[in-house]
C-alpha cells in the first residue's frame, strides 16, 4: 500500500518506520525543517517539508495516489482539515489522530460519517485504556475494546466459584447488553448455542457493553481486586481521561499537577476527581499527598523526564506498582533499568492500531483473537444491502460466525433474534477466521 503521514513527531516517525518495515510505501510530510532533516537520515522513505494544510504540499505528496493518509499531528484541526482535504484530492482512506477535541471522540461515529474519516485515534484515550486493562486483568485472561471503546469482549476461564459452571448457556441470565460469543475448550473454539452447556476449565468469550460489563462480573462471581487508591501525576488529557476511566471503576482517584490554574479548572470539571496542586518530581508533595498509601501510581505528564522521576521518587516512599507514560523511543530501555513496573508508549499503541487497519486492507476493521484462530470483525452496512430491515434470525450467517452487537450511531445494541439492520448501522461480528470471507461477502 501507499501510505502518507502528516507529522513527523514521535507517533509520525514510528509509524513510519513501522509501515515501512512491514513493506508499504510510506511518505512523509512535515513542517518542521529540523524533524524533515532527522526523519531524511533515520529513514528510507519520501520527505515532504510544507504544511498539511496546503493544497500544493499534498499534491507534491500525490496524497491523490495514495491507499491511505494518516494525520498524526498534535493539532487536532490541522488533522482534520488535511484529511478532509486528502480524501476530497482522491486518498482512498484516512486515519486522524484526535487529542484534545472530547466532542470528537464522545461522537466519532457521527464524525467518521460526516467528515469521511475512516479511523479516528485518541492516544489519550488508548492509554486511559491500557491502564484500565492492566487493572482488571485478574480472573479475566484478556480484554479487548471495540467499537471505539463502546463494546469489551472479555476472556473468563471458569473456576469452581463461578456460578455459571454447568449450566446451559440459555439458563445463565446475563444482564442485558451482553451475550457468550465462544467457548474454548481445550483447543477448539466453539460457536455456542443456547443449549451448550459451560463447565469448569472452559474459557469463556464474552461480549458486553463496557458499562454493562461490572454487572457481568458479579453474576459470574468474578473477584476483581481492584486497587483503592490511585494517583496520576499529570492534569493533561492523558491524565484526565485515565482519571476519568479509573474512577468509574469506583477507584478512589487523586490527580496531581503543578500548575494551579489547570487543577482549578479540573476541579470544576471532574469533581469526582480529587484535584491538588503539586510536582510530581518533588518529594515533599508527594510526601504531603500520602503516596505511600497507594496502590498504583501513574506519571503521565508529557515529559518523559519528569515521568522517569516520580515513578523513582514513588518506588522510594513504598509504592510497588508504577505506572510511566514513555513518548521518546530513546527512554524505553531507561524505564525497565530504573525499574518503573509498567510503560505505556502512546505512539506504539497507535502504530498497532493503524496497522492492524492496515491489515485488515481497511474496509474492515478486525481483531484477531486466540492467536488468529478467531477474529472480531467491525463491518459497516452499504447503503443498498439487501439485510436492511431484516430480522436477524432470518438472515443466514455462515458457520462459525453470530452477531455480537450493533452500534448505531453512539448507541450500542448487543442483539436478539428480533433485532433489525437499520441504514449506517455497524455490526460488530464474532467470527472463526475461516468464516471471515463468507460474513464479509454476505454483509458486502
Amino acid at each position: 500500500m501507499r501510505i502518507t503521514i502528516l507529522g513527523a513527531g514521535e507517533v509520525g516517525t514510528h509509524l513510519a518506520r513501522a509501515l515501512t518495515s512491514d513493506g508499504h510505501e510510506v511518505a512523509l510530510i512535515e513542517a518542521d525543517g529540523e524533524r524533515v532533516r532527522y526523519v531524511r537520515d533515520a529513514l528510507d522513505i519520501e520527505v515532504i517539508q510544507g504544511h498539511g494544510g496546503d493544497v500544493e504540499i499534498l499534491h507534491d505528496a500525490m496524497v491523490e495516489q495514495c491507499d491511505l493518509f494518516c494525520a498524526v499531528t498534535s493539532n487536532d484541526e490541522l488533522n482534520m482539515l488535511a484529511s478532509l482535504l486528502a480524501k476530497k484530492l482522491g486518498a482512498k482512506q484516512t486515519a486522524v489522530r484526535v487529542a484534545g477535541l472530547s466532542h470528537i471522540t464522545a461522537r466519532r461515529f457521527f464524525y467518521r460519517r460526516t467528515l469521511e474519516f475512516d479511523l479516528t485515534i485518541s492516544p489519550e484515550e488508548m492509554v486511559a485504556s491500557a491502564i484500565s486493562r492492566q487493572v482488571r486483568d485478574q480472573d479475566f485472561l484478556s480484554i479487548e475494546e471495540l467499537a471505539d471503546g463502546k463494546l469489551q469482549l472479555q476472556k473468563v476461564e471458569l473456576t469452581g466459584r463461578f456460578d455459571a459452571s454447568g449450566k446451559k448457556i440459555k439458563d445463565i441470565k446475563l444482564p442485558k447488553q451482553s451475550l457468550i460469543t465462544a467457548l474454548i475448550r481445550s483447543t477448539s473454539i466453539l460457536i455456542p448455542t443456547g443449549d451448550d452447556e459451560v463447565h469448569v476449565g472452559d474459557q469463556v468469550l464474552l461480549m458486553a457493553e463496557t458499562k454493562t460489563m461490572e454487572r457481568v462480573h458479579k453474576l459470574l462471581g468474578a473477584k476483581l481486586k481492584l486497587p483503592r487508591r490511585v494517583v496520576i501525576v499529570g492534569g493533561g488529557r492523558a491524565g484526565q481521561v485515565a482519571a476519568q476511566t479509573l474512577s468509574q471503576l469506583k477507584i478512589k482517584v487523586k490527580l496531581l499537577d503543578r500548575s494551579l490554574e489547570r487543577c482549578e479548572k479540573l476541579a470544576q470539571t471532574m469533581p469526582q476527581i480529587e484535584i491538588q496542586h503539586a510536582d510530581g518530581t518533588n518529594l515533599a508533595h508527594l510526601l504531603e499527598e500520602s503516596i505511600d498509601k497507594v496502590e498504583l501510581f501513574c506519571a503521565l505528564t508529557e515529559n518523559d523526564e519528569a515521568n522517569i522521576i516520580s515513578c523513582q521518587l514513588a518506588r522510594e516512599i513504598g509504592v510497588e506498582e508504577t505506572v510511566a507514560l514513555v513518548w521518546k523511543r530513546d527512554y524505553k530501555d531507561l524505564y525497565s533499568k530504573l525499574g518503573v513496573a509498567s510503560v505505556i508508549s502512546p505512539r506504539k499503541l497507535v502504530a498497532e492500531h493503524i496497522l492492524r487497519f492496515v491489515a485488515s486492507g481497511g474496509s474492515t476493521r478486525v481483531t484477531p483473537i486466540e492467536e488468529g484462530r478467531a477474529e472480531v470483525l467491525e463491518l459497516d452496512i452499504p447503503e443498498k444491502s439487501p439485510l436492511m430491515g431484516v430480522e436477524l434470525k432470518d438472515i443466514k450467517f455462515p458457520r462459525g460466525a453470530l452477531v455480537g452487537a450493533i452500534v448505531r450511531g453512539e448507541e450500542v445494541i448487543v442483539p436478539t433474534g428480533t433485532d433489525t439492520i437499520m441504514k449506517d448501522d455497524m455490526l460488530v461480528v464474532f467470527a472463526l477466521t475461516q468464516a471471515r470471507r463468507a460474513v464479509e461477502a454476505l454483509l458486502a
